[in-house]
Parts: structure tokens; C-alpha cells; sequence
């Protein structure tokens, strides 16, 4: 999914949290900007691969990408990431909506992924424990 569209999303759900359940503004910036800046994997991923700090390349290949709908390895986009943050949030309770908007995001690219493949098959690949399970395979993001 394009960022564009994980932003606007993201605003939505914090609308609604904003209007039932009173949460503060400060927490509902935070979950909105988590369920953005968790794409920054990809750039990051990008940056190693072909060496060029280029937004503007990048943003141009992921239009690409985002069309072969290919599982990728990105290191924040895992179940594990939210269940820390989740975790985490315990002693830490401005995590609550990070761990919040980091689940929004991943719910999101799963719900593109099996719509564009009308399939469950690859939805594993959201999990570290599958990736050590069944031996870490270099998957190229760009």
C-alpha cells in the first residue's frame, strides 16, 4: 500500500479513536505518524541494496513494486515488532499507540496482500518465528 494511503487510514482510525474513546491529540499524532514511519524499512532496505540516498528513486521504484504485490523482507513489518511494543508499553505507555499504529499498518498490507493474490499462502512471511523456522531466506526488497 502507498504511504499516502497508510497516512490517510491512519488519520481515519485516529478520528475515531479522537471521537469515541477521547484519547488524547499528542497520542493520536503518535499513532498516526507509527503507522507512516514504519515504511521506513523499505527505504532503508533500498539505501543498502543500491547504494543511493534517493527519495525521489525510491519513491519511483515502489510504485513499481507496489504493483508485483511480492512478499519482501522488511525488518519492521513482523507480528513479533508489535507484540514488543505491545510488551514495551507496560513501563512505557506512549508505546500503547505506537504498538497501535504499527498493527494498523501491518492489518493493512495484509488485507492488500491477500486481496491483489486472492490467497492466505504468504502471510507468514509477517513473522520472525517462520523466518527462523524455516531458515532465513535473502528475499530482495527492491
Amino acid at each position: 500500500m502507498h504511504i499516502k494511503n497508510h497516512f490517510l487510514l491512519g488519520l481515519l482510525l485516529a478520528t475515531f479513536l479522537w471521537f469515541t474513546q477521547k484519547t488524547d491529540l499528542k497520542d493520536l499524532i503518535l499513532l498516526v505518524q507509527s503507522t507512516v514511519l514504519i515504511d521506513m524499512d523499505h527505504f532503508i532496505i533500498y539505501i543498502r541494496q543500491k547504494k543511493r540516498f534517493s527519495l525521489g528513486h525510491y519513491i519511483k521504484e515502489q510504485r513499481h513494486y507496489l504493483k508485483l504485490q511480492k512478499p519482501r523482507f522488511y525488518m519492521f513489518h513482523k507480528i513479533e515488532i508489535v507484540l514488543l511494543l505491545f510488551l514495551l508499553s507496560s513501563f512505557l505507555p506512549v508505546l500503547k499507540f505506537v504498538s497501535i499504529g504499527v498493527a494498523f499498518h501491518i492489518f493493512l498490507d495484509m488485507l492488500i496482500y491477500v486481496r491483489h493474490h486472492r490467497s492466505l499462502r504468504r502471510m507468514r512471511t509477517y513473522s520472525y518465528l517462520h523466518d527462523i523456522y524455516c531458515g532465513i531466506r535473502r528475499v530482495p526488497a527492491y
